[in-house]
């Protein structure tokens, strides 16, 4: 690959530019979104970086955020001017683009001069990517990518530092790390030591630390959706796959990125690209873990699928490359460039209108609850992210994301109404917060305390369900 260093260095101003571009574009229209989940590791790195420790709930250590470096990351960036959630969505758009430029930097060590830009811009404006703004997914999808680059250019050092933060990012992304290992040792048959340790310290002093700090070093909430999956009104992840494969299918253009992926198949089968495979290695063993697993889907779950359908579709389109005549060759690579930006570009602007409906009216509950109700209150709620990072009390949640013996109640035959019936009854919530007619009076009637109806948030203001807190006495 040494022949290819000098173009490298040519185009890497210019990529670094359009990753600038793009990324300005991505800041544009999706500089506020955000979604429920990603607010429980906000409330982790706000107690952090004021100092309460890295808890969720005061005298509670339990490691409920599944991603512990975003969440140190964050609190390391806290300042007066910005808040932590929109630190979060700064930091995850700079991610997308980071992805996209780790992209174009393998591809472009290979060679693939066609396939690296048009990686770069398909990555950086992906909808199952973008749509993930807010968490720590793009960040973890960077790292991975930066790690395999690094791997690949045999800087071993630099990729096992990210592999290790890597790992913290998410538990999952060990996969990563040992891919590369069993990599190495196949082509060098002998252990790479180097790699090993680089990684090795800093994963064993993030869980040596959440081993004696939470007694556990991995996040409950891998058991929680491994819970919500048993349950009967879950859909496990292999069935949300196929469903997202439905969903990018009524779009015909897709279908050209997938019959072009078919090509980048059969370029990836030639010897020179061998150590591509790392990528879709990665991702194919990440879709065996979730679905061995059997947790419950959510859509951030896919995200990191997206490297390998990039991948191929970017080989495929290298095969322009052959095209004999200069002129043509270029210029149909050209138009094709601006098909897929102004393509991507529509996509990313119906995203962008397409903004959680929650947020506004949970952002005004949890206010609210700040508000109006002693500091010491007990607040229970089915979904605890938004509303638990600005109400700041303690918090109760009906899906046992923070309180892990609310999951074990979670069955084939299980309800959300059930498990929050058991969470009511058994911490015994001053105050809690439900969607109008989520519990039945039947329901209610199971109840051990005496719950009254205090403020009612109307849904037509902000496009939802009406949404009712009720005081409870024991």
């Amino acid at each position: 690959m040494d022949k290819f260093t000098s173009s490298f260095r040519n185009h890497f101003l210019y990529a670094i530019i359009l990753t600038i571009l793009l990324n300005l574009v991505l800041q544009v229209y999706m500089g506020d979104w955000t979604y429920d989940d990603p607010f429980i590791t906000y409330r982790y790195a706000e107690n952090l970086a004021n100092g309460n420790g890295f808890i969720y709930n005061q005298g509670e250590k339990i490691l409920s955020t599944t991603t512990p470096f975003f969440a140190i990351l964050l609190a390391a960036l806290k300042n007066p001017f910005i808040d932590i959630p929109k630190v979060a969505i700064i930091v995850s758009l700079l991610s997308v683009s980071a992805g996209g430029l780790a992209i174009w930097m393998i591809l472009k060590k290979f060679g693939l001069n066609f396939a690296s830009w048009y990686g770069l811009i398909l990555y950086s404006l992906f909808p199952a990517v973008i749509n993930t703004t807010s968490s720590e997914t793009p960040l973890y999808i960077a790292l991975g990518l930066f790690s395999i680059y690094f791997f690949i250019e045999e800087k071993h050092i630099p990729s096992s530092i990210l592999s290790g933060l890597l790992v913290i990012t998410r538990p999952d992304g060990v996969l990563l790390p040992f891919i590369l290992v069993l990599y190495y040792f196949s082509k060098e048959k002998k252990i790479n030591f180097k790699f090993i340790i680089g990684a090795g310290i800093i994963i064993c002093l993030w869980f040596g630390f959440a081993w004696f700090y939470f007694g556990n070093p991995l996040p409950v909430t891998l058991m929680v959706k491994q819970s919500q999956g048993e349950m009967a009104i879950s859909q496990l992840f292999p069935a949300g796959f196929i469903g997202l494969l439905k969903n990018y299918a009524q779009n015909k253009v897709y279908w050209i990125y997938f019959i072009i992926s078919l090509l980048g198949i059969a370029k990836l089968s030639k010897k020179q690209y061998l150590p591509l495979w790392i990528i879709v290695s990665w991702n194919a063993l990440y879709f065996l873990a979730y679905t061995v697993l059997g947790v419950t889907r959510y859509f951030w779950y896919y995200a990191p699928l997206v490297p390998t359908f990039v991948l191929l579709s970017a080989l495929g389109f290298e095969w322009l490359s052959h095209l004999k005549n200069p002129k043509f060759r270029y210029l149909t690579y050209l138009l094709i460039l601006f098909a897929t930006i102004s393509f991507q570009f529509i996509g990313l602007r119906n995203l962008s209108t397409n903004k959680d409906k929650r947020i506004e009216i949970y952002k005004e509950i949890g206010t609210w609850i700040s508000d109006n109700t002693p500091p010491e209150s007990k607040i229970g709620v089915l979904e605890v992210g938004i509303i638990g990072f600005y109400s700041d009390r303690t918090m109760v949640d009906f899906a046992g994301l923070i309180q892990p013996d609310v999951a074990k109640q979670m069955k084939n035959t299980s309800t959300y109404q059930e498990t929050s019936i058991w969470a009511i009854n058994m911490s015994q919530p001053d105050f809690v917060i439900l969607h109008e007619n989520f519990l039945t009076d039947e329901n209610l009637k199971k109840l051990t305390g005496d719950c009254k109806l205090l403020q009612t948030f109307s849904g037509e203001e902000y496009n939802y369900v009406n949404m009712e807190i009720f005081q409870c006495h024991y």
